[in-house]
């Protein structure tokens, strides 16, 4: 998209007309048609300002993909996030919110920061703050991420919260569609890594693939079994852990 379109684009977006963008920028309303109509551009010396105008980076401004932002995205993400062992409060969670919020402004076409203002969306029920509506943009954000994205693991993680995010709404036909469009099985990243092991390292990711595939089967078992799961069958969990860390049974006969 060249940069005229995207002053428009982002022009329309803050409500403002050309003259009022014109007099921030202090140049004729006329200037500001050429650009948009791309008869002419503006001098690259207005660009930091036509972006703070807007409420955008010069990225934004200048590129599609936002090649010189990740970093910054990459802070803001980790920034929303608790800390491990923090419990969020009401005020700290809506700070966050906001955060990535204005941080959307600026860089709306990062797939990884629209899913984590989703997600902090869909946190929003647990701060009693219009659950529905938040959840409704999550499902938003979450669906554009699912039909444009090109990180296919990121398109997979998404489609997998959107069926969470669908239920409460009762759209089964499109959670049934989403959860058809997954792979059956795709191999996991210590399953990939093994392939790469020899010797000892060889034996030890076999216990680390077979491990982290039981935690994950024992967090669906639980999850869909939810208040109904036995003694007997976390006990049986038990058993395929102890299994799994026996080194005895890690070893592979050679050829």
């Amino acid at each position: 998209m060249i940069v005229g379109k995207k002053i428009k684009e982002f022009r329309l977006k803050k409500n403002m007309t050309q003259e009022q963008l014109a007099a921030e920028l202090n140049v004729s309303y006329q200037a500001v048609s050429k650009w948009e109509r791309s008869a002419t551009t503006p001098d690259i010396s207005l660009i930091p300002l036509i972006a703070e105008k807007l409420g955008v980076s010069c990225d934004a401004l200048l590129t599609d993909g936002g090649i010189f932002s990740n970093e910054e995205i990459e802070r803001i993400i980790r920034h929303a996030r608790p800390e491990e062992g923090e419990s969020e409060t009401a005020d700290q969670y809506a700070k966050r919110l906001r955060e990535l919020e204005e941080a959307y402004e600026k860089y709306p076409r990062s797939f990884p920061l629209m899913h984590a203002l989703a997600q902090k969306y869909s946190q929003g029920a647990m701060y009693q703050t219009a659950p529905d509506e938040y959840l409704e943009k999550a499902i938003r954000l979450e669906t554009a991420i699912a039909e444009n994205c090109p990180d296919t693991k990121l398109k997979y993680d998404v489609k997998t919260m959107l069926c969470y995010f669908l239920e409460p709404f009762g759209r089964y036909d499109e959670i049934r569609r989403l959860a058809e469009s997954m792979p059956e099985f795709y191999q996991t990243r210590p399953a990939l890594i093994f392939h790469s092991m020899t010797g000892e390292a060889h034996d030890e990711g076999v216990h680390d693939c077979l491990e982290k595939l039981l935690i994950m089967a024992e967090n669906y078992f639980t999850l869909l079994l939810y208040g109904t799961v036995t003694e007997e069958e976390t006990e049986l969990f038990r058993q395929l852990h102890a299994a799994a860390a026996d080194s005895s049974r890690w070893h592979r006969q050679q050829a």
